[in-house]
């Protein structure tokens, strides 16, 4: 019986041996096959990764070489009204941040030679410290201040001699505003133009048609207003 047993024992050991034998390739070539799969998949996650990295540095530089195209072109603007008008300063103040407009400040500015900029004294200023200078912005698409022999009539509303006060700081006899409306009408700013000295005989006779002009183009591509970390001081 136990000879009966052990022969039983050894044709079952025989039989997984045979299996083994047969199955042996199989087993390695699913094992290899997966392993293959699995790596054709990191390859391929791998490619997807390189082509997303590839593909924000190309994003990243498009978006660089248009930021730099328009900055350019609004400079190009901000002269051409300066040499047209005779200007001393041409400047664009423009509310940020977008949709809150808690402040205003200068974001882009011209000046002729000899005449010192003043973008890095009006920054941060606090909107509600200038709501009726901005009320006046919005509701009106140009203006223009002259001050004679640098003062105001009694009767001058506050208002004005806000301006009055800030353009003598800045030290111009006068000053024009345009304002500048988005493709939704709202309001991203004013373009300014400003004069140090009386040059009302040498104007030309389209004044305010040139600085419309102008103010639309700038309208057109003038991005929203990103504060650098050297202007991060209120003022009121």
């Amino acid at each position: 019986m136990t000879d009966h047993w052990a022969g039983i024992a050894g044709i079952i050991v025989a039989i997984q041996g045979v299996l083994a034998l047969l199955l042996a390739p199989y087993i390695k070539a699913r094992i290899e096959s997966k392993h293959k799969v699995l790596e054709l998949e990191l390859q391929r996650r791998e490619k997807e990764i390189d082509r997303h990295f590839a593909d924000q540095e190309r994003r990243r530089r498009e978006h660089s070489k248009k930021k730099h195209e328009i900055t350019a072109h609004l400079y190009s603007y901000l002269w051409n009204l300066t040499i047209n008008q005779h200007a001393d300063r041409v400047y664009i103040i423009q509310p940020h941040p977008v949709p809150d407009k808690q402040y205003i400040s200068v974001s882009f500015e011209v000046v002729r030679d000899g005449i010192s900029q003043q973008r890095n004294h009006f920054q941060f200023h606090k909107s509600s410290y200038w709501t009726e200078v901005i009320d006046l912005w919005k509701k009106n698409d140009f203006l223009k201040f002259h001050f004679e022999n640098n003062g105001l009539q009694q009767n001058e509303k506050p208002v004005v001699k806000k301006i009055w006060t800030e353009a003598m700081r800045r030290g111009c006899i006068s000053v024009a505003f345009y304002r500048l409306l988005d493709v939704n009408n709202s309001w991203i700013g004013v373009l300014a133009v400003e004069h140090l000295i009386d040059r009302q005989q040498i104007h030309t006779a389209n004044y305010r048609n040139d600085i419309a002009t102008y103010g639309e183009l700038v309208a057109d591509i003038l991005p929203e207003y990103e504060p650098s970390d050297m202007f991060n001081t209120e003022i009121s």
